[in-house]
């Protein structure tokens, strides 16, 4: 049976954030014509700020990565730490990153600090803040935006290394070359990018100054999902199977061309659930049915994520990534 036009529109608005990370809030780009949907993306200097958000009820959520090793798994280390206030609005952002070079063991901490309108529930200013110490040498780097009410960046400050702050006004109109990574809200993870690792970090698109279109139609049971230029360079295909829940049960990527003419490769990603909806398992196969990645998923009582297991092709672990949370 065919999707209902209302239904669609639904599964659409609820996948493509997640499914893509291209698009922003704001004034509506995509126009609904019976089953068809097209968007027009957009160039990076216009995008808007929204407001990140986390699961319900959680005040602090800690990352640690245990990653594979020569002969076993590595020790679980923390990669990263979330602070949100209790409308489960994003504060402070802190990832860590340890490593070792010629010239010493190194320490990576970079924070993202939020700050929020009191009257209206939008980003008022987002800090950032790199510390590097590499052999007890500290090395800091703070810069940040201020956002007006419609979301467009109004102020970007840079502070030196003398203490003293640059500031540079946009004026009605005016574009910032470099502005704030797109961002979208946070869920616990993002099954449909990046390995299984992870998926609370906001990601900026591939093509920063690249305006394409994004094609939506609707199929028996799903749709169709293609990327192209204006040119009509088709960057990407992929066909979108749901359950009779409506929830993705397949993944079928048809092929494409990267931005270098690099062809895409055909495969299949498949999910499972359980009976609360939560995704358990996703697998990825090669167009010969072959298993290229295995991602398992367990919650905690309340439903948040509580570990993301990465396999490969035999089965071996690759990566562990556990999440602990602290409640109001």
């Amino acid at each position: 049976m065919l999707l209902l036009e209302k239904d669609f529109k639904n599964v659409v608005t609820s996948l493509v954030v997640v499914f893509l990370s291209v698009f922003f809030s704001g004034p509506s780009f995509g126009q609904m014509d019976g089953s068809h949907l097209q968007i027009q993306g957009v160039y990076a200097d216009m995008r808007e700020v929204a407001v990140e958000r986390g699961p319900k009820g959680v005040k602090k959520m800690r990352t640690f990565v245990s990653s594979e090793g020569l002969f076993s798994m590595k020790p679980f280390v923390l990669k990263q730490e979330l602070l949100f206030d209790e409308k489960a609005r994003l504060k402070r952002k802190v990832d860590y990153t340890f490593g070792e070079s010629i010239f010493g063991k190194d320490t990576t901490l970079a924070m993202k600090e939020y700050e929020y309108y009191k009257e209206i529930d939008k980003t008022f200013s987002i800090r950032n803040t790199l510390l590097k110490t590499v052999e007890q040498k500290r090395y800091k780097r703070e810069d940040g935006h201020i956002y007006a009410t419609d979301g467009r960046i109004s102020k970007v400050f840079v502070h030196q290394s003398n203490s003293k702050v640059d500031t540079f006004y946009l004026g009605q109109g005016e574009k910032f070359t470099h502005p704030e990574p797109q961002v979208r809200q946070y869920s616990a993870y993002d099954s449909l990018s990046n390995g299984g690792y992870s998926g609370i970090v906001p990601r900026g698109r591939s093509f920063n100054n690249l305006n394409t279109i994004i094609d939506y139609d609707t199929i028996a049971n799903g749709f169709i999902v293609k990327e192209s230029t204006p040119e009509g360079f088709l960057l990407s295909e992929k066909k979108v199977l749901l359950d009779e829940n409506k929830q993705v049960s397949h993944i079928i990527n048809l092929g494409g061309k990267t931005g270098l003419g690099i062809d895409r490769d055909v495969s299949i990603t498949k999910f499972l659930y359980d009976e609360e909806g939560n995704e358990i398992e996703k697998i990825v196969l090669d167009r010969k049915g072959k298993v290229l990645d295995k991602f398992s998923y367990t919650y905690n009582q309340r439903g948040d994520l509580e570990q993301t297991v990465w396999s490969g092709k035999r089965g071996k672990v690759k990566r562990r990534t556990k999440y602990e949370y602290e409640y109001f």
